[in-house]
């Protein structure tokens, strides 16, 4: 036997080898083909971060846009209507007409805060948003206090409706800061 023969034959073992072997492989990747690593889970986390950030960033942004919205409304509605709606000539004696006009703000307000209610807030400010509707809550309590205080010429009622006003207040202007570095709720907040 030549050498030749030998060399050749060895060489065709190895091609049928090497071939047998792709084969086997040839399920999941071709034979020589560059082969994408499976994901590990650094790649999925990253991946998953990355997905989790983007819908993030959206949903902020859609939070952002509805609560400027209504806060935009709701400075509308305080600065107009609110300051001649509380307008009364002697307080601890209101015409109906005043009562009215302050019954009718009231709603107007308690519907202003069912509407901040309908704006879904981000985890990231989720409590900050549920402090803003509770301090506005408050704010209502407040003056339908004030304003009950007024129909009954109840002075020291009125002490109370102020303090629970200054306490809502405070509130308010906690989860304005709050949520400072996503919307400005100045107009709310100086109203």
């Amino acid at each position: 036997m030549s050498s030749q023969y030998i060399m050749g034959h060895l060489t065709i073992r190895k091609a049928l080898l090497l071939t047998a072997m792709c084969g086997a492989l040839a399920g999941l990747t071709g034979c020589g083909e560059r082969t994408v690593p499976p994901p590990t889970s650094t790649t999925m986390a990253t991946e998953n971060a990355d997905a989790v950030a983007a819908a993030t960033i959206s949903q902020m942004a859609g939070y952002t846009t509805a609560l400027e919205g209504w806060s935009a409304r709701f400075a509308e509605l305080t600065t107009g209507w609110g300051r001649t709606a509380l307008d009364f000539a002697d307080p601890m004696r209101p015409t109906d007409d005043e009562m009215g006009r302050a019954q009718e703000f009231i709603e107007a307000m308690r519907s202003s805060v069912a509407e901040l209610k309908t704006i879904e807030p981000p985890p990231e400010v989720a409590q900050a948003h549920a402090q803003l509707r509770a301090a506005l809550g408050g704010q209502i309590t407040a003056l339908e206090r004030l304003v009950s205080a007024f129909d009954w010429g109840s002075e020291r009622d009125a002490q109370l409706a102020y303090r629970q006003h200054e306490e809502s207040l405070a509130l308010l202007m906690q989860a304005a800061k709050d949520l400072e570095p996503y919307v400005d709720l100045s107009e709310v907040t100086q109203n």
